[in-house]
C-alpha cells in the first residue's frame, strides 16, 4: 500500500513538473514572437522613418544632442511619447520634429502601430 502511494505521488509530481515547464516555454515563445514582430517592424518601417525625419538631432553619431533614437531599445522606451509629440501641431509645446514640417498621417500611423505592438 505504501509503495503504491509513493509511486502515485512521484508520478503526479512528475506530470505536474512536465506540465508547468511546457506552459512556461509556450508563454516565453509567444513573448518572443511578439517581440520579434515589433523588432521586424522597427527595422523595416520605423528605423528608416526616424533616420529620415529625426536626424541629425536624435543621432549622436551625426552630432545630435537630443535624446538618442539611434537604436531599438532607445526608441522602444520612447514609443508612447514619440506618438504624442508627432501628433501635435507645429507651434504646440513639445511638437516634433522641431523646426521641420509635421509628419504625414501615414508616417504618424507607422509610429502609432509600432507603439501599439511594443506595448502588448
Amino acid at each position: 500500500m505504501k509503495k503504491s502511494m509513493l509511486v502515485s505521488v512521484v508520478f503526479v509530481s512528475f506530470v505536474l513538473i512536465i506540465f508547468s515547464c511546457s506552459r512556461k516555454s509556450a508563454a516565453t515563445s509567444s513573448v518572443s514572437k511578439k517581440e520579434s514582430a515589433a523588432v521586424t517592424m522597427y527595422q523595416s518601417s520605423v528605423k528608416p522613418l526616424i533616420a529620415l525625419r529625426c536626424s541629425p538631432c536624435h543621432f549622436p553619431a551625426d552630432g545630435g544632442k537630443k535624446r538618442p533614437l539611434d537604436n531599438y531599445d532607445s526608441v522602444k522606451v520612447m514609443a508612447a511619447d514619440m506618438v504624442r509629440r508627432v501628433e501635435l501641431n507645429p507651434g504646440e509645446r513639445g511638437f516634433m520634429p522641431f523646426k521641420k514640417s509635421k509628419l504625414t498621417s501615414e508616417e504618424i500611423a507607422v509610429f502609432k502601430k509600432w507603439a501599439e505592438e511594443t506595448a502588448k
